[in-house]
């Protein structure tokens, strides 16, 4: 594929494509893994940026500058921002990475990534927007279901642990909730706005759940 054959133009903040909730629910991911604030922020930028480079010599991969040095880390950030908020509420942390391994918690992040990045490629084409809207509705169900069967898989044995049990619980609710808000169909307006409603919705009730346990 020619770089050519990649349409750039479209301004990411006019994105109507699964892209945005992908960039919004697997950062929450890392920070599920993590539990680290800067890291997770500094870990997708990393990797946005390392995506830019590789457009150079893979033109699948190109997209607008912009969408990868602000639009999808702002996404990321604003999904990890909500989940370190609402741990800070919990005050989980400690605790979480006591009890759940470090293979526990990177497989479920590497799982979760791989899959929702390859449902992504696979209905998000380049060809008319409006079977695009019409993949992008299915790919987005597939991924939502996808992503709380495997955090189920990997953290169910855990939910001996209360706080443990109620952090994942959070977590798929509000993943599940900005998958809902990314639907392209519902046409409120782009996908990425509505996304980046959605997580400052979720925000928002990350600091109620804050004020509450604290």
């Amino acid at each position: 594929m020619s770089s050519e054959d990649v349409d750039v133009s479209t301004p990411f903040y006019k994105e109507n494509k699964i892209w945005p909730y992908v960039h919004a629910v697997t950062p929450l991911a890392l920070f599920v893994a993590t539990r680290d604030l800067t890291l997770s922020i500094l870990l997708v930028y990393v990797f946005e940026t390392a995506e830019i480079i590789v457009s150079f010599s893979r033109p699948y991969f190109k997209e607008n500058s912009p969408d990868s040095l602000i639009g999808d880390p702002l996404n990321g950030a604003l999904t990890i921002f909500a989940g370190w908020l609402a741990s800070q509420g919990t005050r989980s942390n400690e605790i979480f990475l006591h009890r759940v391994s470090f293979w526990t918690r990177w497989g479920c992040f590497g799982v979760i990534g791989v899959l929702a990045s390859l449902v992504a490629i696979i209905t998000c084409p380049l060809n008319k927007e409006t079977k695009d809207r019409q993949r992008n509705t299915i790919g987005t169900a597939i991924i939502a279901i996808i992503y709380v069967g495997v955090a189920l898989l990997f953290y169910v044995p855990h939910f001996d642990e209360p706080l443990i049990k109620r952090d994942i619980g959070m977590w798929l609710v509000a993943a599940t909730f900005i998958a809902v808000c990314a639907e392209p169909q519902l046409k409120i307006t782009s996908s990425f706005i509505q996304v980046i409603i959605a997580d400052l919705i979720v925000i928002l009730a990350a600091f109620v759940v804050f004020l509450v346990l604290n």
